[in-house]
């Protein structure tokens, strides 16, 4: 689904130039797509065959294909499956916060690139901050916000009360651990 009019696409897409400065210094990667599918394209190049990945389920990433291409791709694609038991889910989060590339979307991103998401499990906090070896952080146009604190209200709004963590990222410690791709295009929450 695109909404966005041309002119709105291009003022992002100058934001996120200078957003991609601020997080570069942060040591944070910042790749910036027009579209989903060039950033589904370079998503896959970034992950070498037989690699164990892993994302939270997303809407997103199902309408853009994504999900499908990890699925029948030569990878070793870890996904949660909401008919397991609970033994089993708990097992999958675990295999997934430890997987060599963790994907995942955020609920937010301020224009000084810092990035949010909630969390009911704790499972993407625990990827992205110490368990998964590359992760790939994935925000649109409509997650833009204007500064950190909008952008923590714009996560809760999104998530809902059944959120039981909030984590906001302004950096990484290990260079290129964090790619974050910027796409002109609206995400579903």
């Amino acid at each position: 689904m695109d909404k966005y009019s041309r002119r709105t696409k291009e003022r992002f897409l100058c934001r996120a130039q200078k957003m991609a400065e601020v997080m570069e210094r942060r040591k944070l990667q910042v790749e910036i797509y027009a579209n989903a599918q060039e950033a589904v394209e370079r998503i896959l190049s970034l992950i070498p065959e037989n690699e164990t990945v892993a994302c939270k389920e997303s809407r997103t990433l199902r309408e853009w294909g994504l999900t499908e291409k990890l699925r029948e791709g030569e990878y070793q694609y870890i996904e949660q499956t909401r008919e397991a038991s609970i033994e089993e889910r708990c097992r999958q989060l675990e295999q997934m916060s430890q997987s060599n590339v963790y994907i995942t979307e955020v609920h937010a991103i301020s224009v000084d690139g810092t990035f949010v998401l909630t969390e009911k499990t704790g499972s993407r906090i625990a990827a992205m901050t110490f368990g998964a070896d590359r992760v790939i952080v994935i925000a649109g146009i409509n997650k833009l916000c204007r500064n950190e604190k909008a952008a923590v209200r714009c996560a809760r709004k999104t998530a809902g009360l059944d959120s039981n963590y909030l984590l906001s990222v302004r950096g990484c410690m290990i260079p290129g651990r964090i790619r974050v791709v910027l796409v002109a295009e609206y995400l579903r929450d």
